[in-house]
């Protein structure tokens, strides 16, 4: 392997640096470590339906409401939820600030009139 200097490091894009540079012609797990495929017949017992699809069910269009849930479904969930979080939280501290205070005036009576 090729010693590359750091001057040339920093002006290499980082994708090129690390396809050269971390790049192996072994494999990195152990043969007696990995998985044989599973042959054929194994997989066909493992499959949920016995009849054959056609190519028209493969081809099926998705409807453009149900491609937008699927593509941004997880996105709109995670912020829903974000923002309900910290609307929970925020009114919880605000909630807390105000039962401190009102303690506080209970407490120290009304001395400001």
């Amino acid at each position: 392997m090729n010693r590359i200097s750091a001057l040339q490091r920093l002006r290499t894009p980082f994708h090129q640096f690390r396809i050269t540079t971390y790049h192996t012609s072994r494999r990195s797990t152990p043969s007696h470590l990995r998985k044989a495929a599973p042959s054929k017949s194994a997989r066909r017992n493992y499959s949920t339906s016995t009849s054959t699809r056609s190519s028209s069910d493969q081809t099926k269009q998705v409807s453009p409401h149900v491609g937008f849930y699927k593509d941004f479904g997880r996105p709109i969930a995670k912020v829903f939820f974000g923002a309900t979080f910290t609307y929970q939280v925020l009114y919880y501290v605000w909630v807390k600030l105000e039962t401190e205070e009102i303690k506080a005036e209970k407490k120290g009576g009304d001395k400001s009139d």
